[in-house]
């Protein structure tokens, strides 16, 4: 006999132990107007998380032997409950949530048949609301000053939104919609994006396809961000933001960003090159570093470069 639930939250873990577990106690120890169970895909943590939740239980576990990226994750935790659950939660594990956001999101979307997806306000540890929201416009992945002025604008609205509103699309970050969303034989998120953009290009693809995606006002999250491989994960985002622009908008655009990104990291590099010399410091010397290796590694990548490609 199968094990059906209202709603699946789907974790992926990649040496998240010191967030995770806060995440697990939190659920458990919740009292929710709707049934859940919890899924956990382990990317091959080696920070002794995946024992720790062998010994706790109570999770459906799915491990794997090597870190396979955020996208592929997920999808494996999506195709482990989609056909058991009406909801699935896809959610980062350094998360701090309550139990009126979940109520809130939960009634939100048993009260509105029409919608498909929904997210909470997503707030920062300093209380400031983040920009895990989209304008999908090719304008504002060119154009830095322009995306800097929306955002801005935007976050003030919805640090004030009264009622739910559609907007373009969510970040991965906190991600509650209908299982019947995910069409049979379709992978939910793109595989071709390790990470960075997976959720950018899942939104497009919701909005083409005319499902609007909505914030809950009275539903809130604290993100605080793991700590990462700065070097590794800048490379990864540009490399992702070129393959979202190809996939998308085609090669002109995702070739007018990469150039746009080289001549602002070699304009920063000829910057620090000369203030190092004007004012010679630890900070001036480590961003001449910084850009000059950023110069170099933009001109490693490729702009028409097969997707799946590392």
């Amino acid at each position: 006999m199968r094990n059906i639930s209202d709603c699946a939250f789907i974790l992926v873990n990649y040496n998240t132990g010191k967030y995770l577990f806060d995440l697990l106690d939190f659920l458990s120890s919740s009292s929710l107007p709707f049934t859940y169970r919890v899924i956990v895909v382990d990317n091959n943590s080696t920070d002794g998380s995946v024992e720790r939740l062998i010994e706790r239980g109570g999770v459906q576990l799915i491990r794997n032997s090597d870190n396979l990226g955020y996208a592929k994750a997920v999808n494996m935790g999506i195709d482990a409950g989609k056909n058991e659950c009406k909801y699935l939660c896809v959610l980062n594990t350094d998360l701090e949530l309550d139990e009126r956001t979940l109520r809130s999101l939960w009634s939100f979307m048993e009260a509105n048949p029409a919608a498909q997806i929904c997210s909470p306000v997503i707030y920062s540890s300093n209380g400031k609301v983040q920009g895990f929201f989209f304008k999908l416009s090719p304008l504002l992945l060119h154009m830095d000053f322009i995306k800097t002025i929306y955002s801005s604008l935007m976050k003030g609205v919805i640090a004030r939104l009264k009622r739910p509103i559609d907007v373009d699309g969510v970040a991965g970050t906190f991600l509650f919609f209908r299982s019947k969303l995910v069409k049979p034989g379709e992978r939910f998120f793109d595989e071709d994006y390790f990470f960075y953009f997976e959720d950018a290009d899942l939104a497009l693809r919701l909005k083409k396809a005319g499902i609007r995606t909505y914030i809950v006002p009275d539903s809130r999250v604290v993100h605080f961000g793991s700590p990462t491989d700065v070097e590794f994960h800048w490379r990864l985002f540009y490399r992702n933001k070129y393959l979202f622009l190809e996939k998308n908008y085609g090669h002109v655009h995702s070739g007018l960003a990469q150039t746009m990104d080289r001549w602002k990291a070699r304009s920063k590099f000829l910057k620090y090159a000369l203030l190092k010399h004007v004012y010679p410091s630890k900070r001036m010397f480590a961003k001449f570093g910084h850009y000059k290796d950023m110069a170099a590694r933009l001109e490693e990548i490729k702009v028409g470069f097969s997707p799946g490609g590392k």
